[in-house]
């Protein structure tokens, strides 16, 4: 039997800070609350979930369901102690058999027999007790220039002696902090992503600027940002710059205000240990001064060098140096402070603690070599951006057998696909499942006859290889003539390995996006080895999956930069710092071989009484009642979404409006506001609105993004009123 992962979020009941009686401490505590575990036997062992919690999986230990707490600090506050306390009676509750235990993961690289089963079983750890705390710090990280404290905290407790489980339903979790000076860090806390800061945390109300009766008020760093200089970097070299000109072009139709930037420029005037740290320090820079939020890196790896994490993992030096696009993500720290070969380590962090792994940009890389790839690349994103797939709400699931495994466990690709079904409920789902046989039940024949209908998304699980994906060989990929591009993903081996090209050619997913004008617009694949449980596939590389396409496509994130970056965060509270570090294996490996600003298209259409696109609303979070969507003002900024939508802003970040700034002069004033492609902009003024009506100063003005403007000359002694008319059009 196997069991979905429900998402469910688990609601925190109150929050408090108060300030010790040392003047140097604080305390914060955050209750929370948790439904009944449900208990079921699955292979003969006791599985113990809870909604809202995820799962814990450390070899030999009992599999026991935890909550990632996520607490703002204030700051300059270090924690010093994290006490998990009990708000209501334990209650025990019988198992009826042993707890289901952690197991070694598996690599999903190659078909598995019994002959190597022996290598999955792992041995119980004989622990009286587990965990023995209920509530333990995993590490401190920064989101934004904002510390946050990555706590679990689990509500139940095994007995070994008693096969029982000790379960609490209502927690405080308490963090002692200090007042400190911290270790130097690069950013001071940046408001422009306090939405973002907002979402992500436990404790929203103690963010600067936060108001409401239970607000904790730190002081913010600063004023307010202004709009941002540049939304979306282009980094390629330059005799592929040209290549990319028409997705240029189409970013900037979209709105955005792109800056494009040569490596040749960057490494000769950024500092830095090696190339992919300077690249690094440039968009570091670039994020801090323009408020960058989209990176697309344009180029493979001779063009735009990757940067290699190391995770232990038990495999090979080489394989355990991972090529981890995350690193130009995850802005603060150097990654590496120890000054080694090996990058990313969880003692890297500058102040010996982790690395940071809370990501400030949504980066994607087009993985091209020649002028020819990244014409073809190019080329497939703009179509897709701009006609999506007809088949919108066509999903084609492919999934193999993946072994035998003693005593009597038989391993199934499908299994890990179950739990996606929630998150694709308004689509149609075909399958290519060897379930329930154990033996290969299609080939490579099945799988092009598949895709080449055109489904919008192709997710595969199973085995693979450098040149092997969805059992199709490199060769294969020419006989692929599906007339509508699809989305791609798979948790299979090596697929994605975009550095495989300095040994032999281009690993099959970066051919699925560059061979032809045929396959997939996006890919997100490993670049190293995946990894499953044999007894509970999903765990490890399909959990990673299975959040991404939770908020792909329920949770509001169409942009697959934003839902591959938040399906990381989604985990956090997984990534190991010590032994076998299998999820942050996962955490650092899967790359985004696409533009991180495209969004899905979704399987539904039309618009709002107000002419509000469905699918505009959609990709900033609405999935249903589209009028009253339209007519929400979810950012509180004083416009509703339709205006935002005519004016080309964003409905859910307060600091996106159309407002107007004044430059005076002796001639007048210079009037600036933020312009958006596809509109036209009409000036009024008048110097007593009170009692007399505004006179039309100019009228369709066209947009020049990512600023438009317009002198008014004085009107005269006093004051004059202007404002700003807009309108979508050509």
């Amino acid at each position: 039997m196997r069991l979905a992962t429900v998402a469910v979020v688990l609601g925190c009941l109150a929050v408090r800070c108060a300030v010790a009686a040392d003047a140097t401490e604080r305390l914060i505590a955050l209750s929370c609350q948790f439904d009944s575990p449900k208990i079921e036997q699955v292979d003969g062992k006791s599985r113990v979930t809870v909604p809202g919690c995820q799962t814990q999986n450390r070899a030999g230990e009992p599999c026991l369901p935890f909550r990632t707490v996520r607490v703002l600090l204030p700051p300059g506050c270090i924690v010093e102690k994290i006490r998990g306390r009990m708000l209501s009676a334990q209650v025990a509750v019988a198992l009826p058999g042993s707890i289901e235990r952690g197991r070694d993961p598996l690599p999903s690289g190659r078909m598995w027999t019994s002959a190597d089963s022996d290598g999955a079983q792992v041995q119980p750890n004989t622990v009286i007790i587990s965990p023995a705390r209920r509530a333990e710090l995993v590490s401190v990280q920064r989101l934004d220039g904002h510390a946050i404290a990555i706590v679990r905290l689990f509500p139940a407790q095994y007995v070994e002696a008693e096969r029982r489980l000790e379960f609490c339903s209502r927690w405080t979790v308490e963090l002692s902090l200090t007042s400190e000076n911290p270790e130097a860090t690069v950013f001071a806390p940046n408001m422009r992503g306090a939405a973002r800061v907002r979402a992500f945390v436990d404790n929203p109300r103690t963010l600067p600027g936060t108001v409401g009766a239970d607000a904790e008020q730190f002081q913010p760093a600063g004023e307010p940002p202004g709009p941002p200089q540049f939304d979306y970097l282009l980094v390629t070299k330059s005799f592929l710059l040209p290549s990319f000109q028409p997705l240029v072009e189409l970013k900037i139709a979209d709105g955005l205000a792109v800056k494009t930037e040569t490596m040749e420029n960057i490494l000769a005037s950024q500092p830095g240990r090696d190339s992919p740290e300077k690249l690094r320090n440039y968009i570091r820079f670039a994020y801090t001064n323009w408020g960058v939020r989209y990176v697309l890196l344009g180029g493979d790896i001779e063009t735009v060098p990757c940067r290699y994490a190391y995770v232990y993992a038990n495999q090979p030096e080489f394989d355990s140096h991972i090529p981890c696009d995350l690193y130009y993500s995850c802005l603060d720290g150097s990654w590496n402070s120890d000054n080694d070969s090996r990058w990313g380590e969880p003692t890297d962090g500058d102040d010996g603690g982790d690395v940071d792994l809370l990501g400030e940009v949504y980066v994607g890389r087009a993985p091209v070599d020649t002028v020819q790839e990244a014409v073809t690349w190019v080329a497939k994103t703009v179509r897709y951006e701009l006609d999506g797939n007809p088949n919108a709400g066509n999903a084609r699931f492919l999934a193999t057998y993946l072994g035998f495994y003693a005593p009597g466990v038989h391993a199934q690709g499908g299994d890990m696909l179950d739990p996606l079904l929630p998150s694709f409920s308004r689509f149609t789902v075909e399958w290519l499942d060897d379930r329930p046989f154990t033996t290969a039940q299609w080939g490579a024949a099945s799988a092009l006859t598949a895709l080449n209908r055109s489904p919008h998304v192709a997710i595969y699980n199973g085995h693979g290889d450098i040149d092997s994906l969805m059992q199709l060989g490199l060769g294969d990929l020419d006989a692929l003539t599906n007339q509508h591009l699809f989305l791609a993903y798979s948790v299979g081996c090596n697929a994605g390995e975009f550095d495989n090209d300095q040994f032999s050619p281009d690993c099959i997913g970066e051919q699925l996006l560059t061979r032809h004008g045929r396959g997939a617009f996006a890919a997100i694949l490993n670049s190293r080895l995946g990894w499953f449980n044999s007894q509970n596939e999903e765990q490890f590389s399909g959990e990673f999956q299975t959040r991404f396409f939770a908020e792909l496509l329920a949770r509001g994130h169409p942009q697959l930069g934003v839902a591959h970056l938040l399906s990381k965060h989604d985990m956090i509270g997984h990534v190991e710092t010590s032994g076998l570090m299998t999820y942050r294996w996962c955490y650092y490996e899967i790359n985004l071989l696409g533009d991180p600003h495209v969004a899905i298209k979704p399987p539904f259409s039309g618009v709002t009484p107000q002419g509000t696109p469905h699918w505009w609303l959609a990709s900033h979070g609405w999935t249903n009642n589209y009028e009253a969507a339209a007519l929400a003002d979810t950012d509180t900024d004083g416009a509703p979404a339709w205006e935002e939508f005519v004016a080309g802003t964003s409905p859910v970040e307060a600091l996106s409006t159309l407002r107007v700034t004044c430059t005076y002069d002796s001639g007048g004033c210079v009037l600036q506001w933020p312009g958006a492609i596809g509109r036209r902009y009409s000036v009024h003024g008048s110097t007593n609105p009170a009692v007399g009506s505004f006179v039309e100063l100019t009228n369709n003005l066209p947009a020049t993004p990512p600023v438009n403007g317009f002198a008014a000359t004085a009107a005269g002694a006093g004051r004059t009123f202007y404002r700003i008319g807009v309108q979508r059009g050509p």
